[in-house]
Formats: structure tokens, sequence, C-alpha cells
């Protein structure tokens, strides 16, 4: 995913479902080395998004974090 549209779906993740979820506080939040969660929130972003690109990447996204999730379950 190019760097600007992952930017732009962390920022929609926590301008308007981070409230809703504060797991996460933005000011403390740090990109580097955390890519499933980096790439959680950037498909929660791009489903906010509401194109029907931004939707078929976050579906893309959401089977590619299964896939590695389910991964790291079983080993």
């Amino acid at each position: 995913m190019p760097e600007e549209l992952a930017q732009k779906y962390t920022a929609l993740y926590f301008a308007h479902f981070h409230h809703r979820w504060t797991i996460i506080h933005a000011p403390t939040y740090e990109a580097d080395g955390l890519t499933v969660l980096t790439s959680s929130i950037a498909m929660i972003g791009a489903w906010l998004d509401g194109t029907p690109e931004s939707k078929e990447s976050a579906i893309k996204m959401h089977n590619n974090l299964t896939d590695q999730i389910s991964e790291r379950l079983v080993s």
C-alpha cells in the first residue's frame, strides 16, 4: 500500500473509529515495527473512507491479516 494511503487511512481511523475503541492512543502511536497493528488500523480507515476502491483494499487487507494471524495461532 502506498504510504500516502496508509497515512490517510490511519488518520481516518483516529478521527472516526478511535473514540469508540480507545485501546490505542494517537499521541503514543508508533507505526515502526507494528505491521499487524498498522495494517489493522489502515484496514479500518480504508473501510471508513467508503469508496469502492478503499473498501476493496480493506477486504484485501482483512484477508491478508486473517492469513497472518491464523499462521501465528497454529505455530
